[in-house]
Parts: C-alpha cells; sequence; structure tokens
C-alpha cells in the first residue's frame, strides 16, 4: 500500500509541477482553444489550484517519507538492542570461561570477576540507552567499554579473549548515526 502512495504522490507531483513549469514558461498556453471560455479569473484560480496542488503534495511526500525513515529506524533500533543483547551474553560466557580458568590464582579470579561486574553494568546502561532511543548516549557508553576493554591490563588478565566480539561498535547497523 505505501508503495502505491509513493507511486501516486509521484506522479502527481510530476504532474503538477510540469503544469507550473509549463504555465512558467508558456503563458500563453491557457489560451488554448480548450480554456477559451474561462475568464482570467478563473484561470488565475485554475493556477493558484495547481500551485496548492503542487505543495500539497510535496509536503505529503515529505510526509510519507519521514513516517518510513521512523520505521526503518525504528526497526533498526531493534536490531541494534538484539545485536548488543548477544553481544552481552557472549561476553558473559568469556568472563565466566576465564574464572574458571584461573581458579588456582584467587586474585586473578577477583580482577576478572570485578572487571565482568563492570562490563555487566556498562552493557546494561548501553541497552537502557538504546531503549530509550538516546543513541549519543549509546555511542557513548559503547566507546567508555571498548576503551576499558582494550586496556592493557586486560589483556593481560584474558589474552584469549576476543573484545570484538563482546563490544565493538555496530555503527554499520546504525542507520541514524550515520
Amino acid at each position: 500500500m505505501v508503495e502505491l502512495w509513493k507511486v501516486a504522490f509521484g506522479i502527481a507531483g510530476i504532474a503538477a509541477i510540469s503544469t507550473f513549469v509549463l504555465y512558467s514558461l508558456y503563458k500563453d498556453w491557457l489560451n488554448a482553444p480548450a480554456f477559451s471560455t474561462l475568464t482570467k479569473a478563473q484561470r488565475f484560480s485554475l493556477m493558484k489550484m495547481f500551485l496548492v496542488l503542487t505543495f500539497l503534495f510535496a509536503l505529503a511526500g515529505l510526509g510519507l517519507s519521514a513516517y518510513e525513515n521512523h520505521k526503518t529506524s525504528q526497526a533498526s533500533i531493534e536490531e541494534l538492542k538484539n545485536i548488543m543483547q548477544s553481544r552481552m551474553e557472549y561476553g558473559i560466557q568469556q568472563f565466566e570461561q576465564a574464572e574458571k580458568d584461573y581458579d588456582s590464582n584467587p586474585i586473578k579470579k577477583q580482577n576478572i570477576k570485578t572487571i565482568r561486574n563492570n562490563y555487566i553494568k556498562s552493557m546494561k546502561g548501553i541497552l537502557k540507552a538504546l531503549e530509550n532511543k538516546r543513541l549519543n548516549v549509546f555511542h557513548d557508553k559503547l566507546n567508555q567499554l571498548n576503551r576499558q576493554l582494550y586496556s592493557k591490563s586486560f589483556f593481560e588478565l584474558m589474552p584469549d579473549i576476543e573484545p570484538t566480539l563482546i563490544a565493538d561498535n555496530p555503527r554499520e547497523k546504525c542507520e541514524e548515526c550515520t
């Protein structure tokens, strides 16, 4: 149905603009035999009607475009939430595995547990920012988390983990941000 309206608006808009341009370029076209019975006031009213229709169709087209873009952005935010949720789950699994690997070293295990708790807190903040559609906060929190994950101390504790899979910035999925 939306495609039908897009085509209808396109055709009507092109027709209205063409008529207006035709009138602007060839002012005497209204003197054609088909319009010879119209008075000057009626001709002027006819041109006003074409002009108003042109702008109404342009506004309707803009409104439809804005509506479609809003629907698309809603879908991409949901997609981002799903991506970040799965990355959070993956990250938690990685941290739990690292904790098991360091059962014999309680200090490193405690450090990993602290990093994991900070990670979970950060990811929950990121997901909350997405739920509230606050994309600037989302990107700030994600960049902050990336800085933490790419720190030297993190790699010393967990050399086998891939931070990219945990909290990479999925900007290619975020159409509102580009």
